[in-house]
């Protein structure tokens, strides 16, 4: 029965080739346009290397200063966060874990080994020594760069810009001269992605050769922290207590979102397997709502003596959101409708 099946079907597909033609190539392209708002989502919002820790993430990318004088003149100050204002957040937001500091230099900067036979030009990278602690690239020869060495011309570059300059991936010890200045390699990590706009590079260095004030810098702030939601609350509780300090002329403003606006985890913490949920066990609890699902490193894999279970993190599409009570409370609706969100 099965051969007479696909016998009648061969034949109908011969006997009707526009329209199976147009069958074909249309399932094609609906799997090949799933598979790419797969792989776009995944980028966008999955713990891709090194940036595995996005879901406790926070980001402090622009700051702005104005200032009001009475002859109704008024100046206005873009840019970045300083390293003095992002040392009184670790010091007075105690759900901070970490704070990663980046800046880019404009334009590419030539980057040659010290007897000039091999040169480049890359983009460089300048940051702080708990960089290398938010984002987790891989080395594969050395050590990032530590606070102590911090004032330091040292370097970290990817095995890419290694094998290009020096042929050789170990080559923590040596030396490579970065926009005429020398610098030693400290470290060698795996070359992130292209698609990841933020940790993409060949090479950092540690040298803090900006001048900052109080507040406004050269850098974007990535902060990790444990509560993320407690954490933008002190965070902004910090920044409102510091510009309560300065004269009522002048206005500050500190553009911070979390890096997932959207996301909520399942994993299953509970010891009774009945009650274990599922992807599946979401689109109940949500019908209507269009979500994503990335599963979690530790998806059905022992951890910390606890037998392998689902573990996933959901993905709902909501408008930026950069009050933290406000995200608070859709996070608290949602709970209400699936409890075993973590």
């Amino acid at each position: 029965m099965k051969n007479q099946f696909l016998r009648q079907a061969w034949t109908m597909m011969r006997q009707h080739k526009l329209f199976t033609g147009m069958y074909l190539i249309g399932t094609a392209v609906s799997i090949a346009l799933a598979m790419t708002l797969f792989i776009i989502f995944y980028i966008k919002l999955g713990p891709v290397y090194p940036e595995y820790n996005r879901h406790r993430m926070m980001v402090i990318e622009s700051t702005q200063e104005k200032i009001q004088y009475e002859s109704q003149y008024t100046t206005i100050g873009n840019g970045g966060l300083s390293s003095k204002f992002a040392d009184l957040l670790k010091r007075e937001a105690e759900s901070i874990d970490k704070i990663a500091l980046l800046t880019r230099r404009h334009g590419k900067q030539t980057i040659e080994v010290p007897d000039k036979s091999k040169k480049t030009e890359e983009y460089i990278s300048t940051v702080n020594a708990e960089y290398w602690q938010v984002f987790n690239y891989r080395f594969v020869d050395g050590l990032p760069f530590t606070t102590e060495q911090i004032n330091e011309n040292v370097a970290v570059i990817t095995t890419t810009l290694a094998q290009e300059l020096f042929a050789d991936t170990h080559v923590a010890g040596r030396d490579l001269v970065l926009d005429e200045k020398s610098y030693r390699i400290v470290g060698v990590v795996e070359s992130a992605s292209g698609c990841m706009p933020i940790t993409q590079g060949n090479v950092w260095n540690a040298s803090t050769f900006y001048q900052e004030d109080e507040f406004m810098g050269h850098y974007k702030a990535y902060i990790t922290s444990d509560d993320v939601d407690k954490c933008m609350t002190e965070i902004n509780d910090v920044f409102n207590r510091y510009t309560q300090t300065k004269p009522e002329n002048y206005t500050y403003t500190m553009e911070m979102e979390k890096h997932w606006q959207n996301a909520l985890d399942c994993d299953n913490e509970t010891e009774d397997a009945a009650q274990w949920k599922t992807p599946a066990d979401v689109a109940k609890a949500f019908p209507d709502a269009a979500f994503c699902v990335h599963f979690s490193r530790n998806h059905m894999k022992e951890k910390n003596g606890k037998s392998a279970r689902p573990k996933f993190h959901v993905f709902f599409p909501i408008e930026p959101v950069t009050d933290a009570g406000e995200l608070t409370r859709l996070k608290r609706k949602a709970l209400t409708v699936f409890p075993a969100f973590d």
